[in-house]
């Protein structure tokens, strides 16, 4: 406030998220998902379903509230063999992703998920692939 003025905000943004902001100011973001099927959120997600489907949305995300239907299904780790058991009759491959890496993905502003293998380690997190043979 020495200056009698505000102070540029750009100067303290979380250096691991200068990339996602570079991306939102030219439009990059509202995209990434755009290209991907429909996301599955369960509700016992942290943070909230309601604010995770609205980053999806913001990205040109897709979201369904069915679990067959979904071709990503975001959850905690420990939900995903409840999932994949509700899931058994769907011809649908689908993902298995984490909130964390859901994030992450939209922080670097590119899709960290669907580069790995089933059952790999990305940033500490896990990911499984489920091919259900209805």
């Amino acid at each position: 406030m020495e200056n009698g003025g505000w102070l540029k905000s750009s100067n303290y943004i979380v250096p691991r998220w200068k990339t996602a902001r570079k991306a939102w100011d030219k439009g990059h973001m509202a995209r990434l998902f755009s290209s991907l099927g429909l996301f599955y959120v369960s509700p016992v997600c942290k943070p909230e379903l309601k604010h995770l489907v609205h980053l999806i949305r913001c990205c040109h995300g897709k979201v369904t509230e069915s679990l067959t239907r979904a071709t990503i299904l975001v959850a905690p780790e420990s939900e995903w063999t409840t999932l994949m058991s509700r899931r058994r009759k769907s011809s649908i491959q689908a993902t298995y992703i984490t909130e964390q890496l859901l994030l992450d993905s939209i922080c670097e502003c590119k899709i960290n998920f669907l580069a790995q293998k089933a059952g790999g380690e990305t940033h500490r997190l896990r990911l499984a692939i489920d091919s259900s043979d209805g």
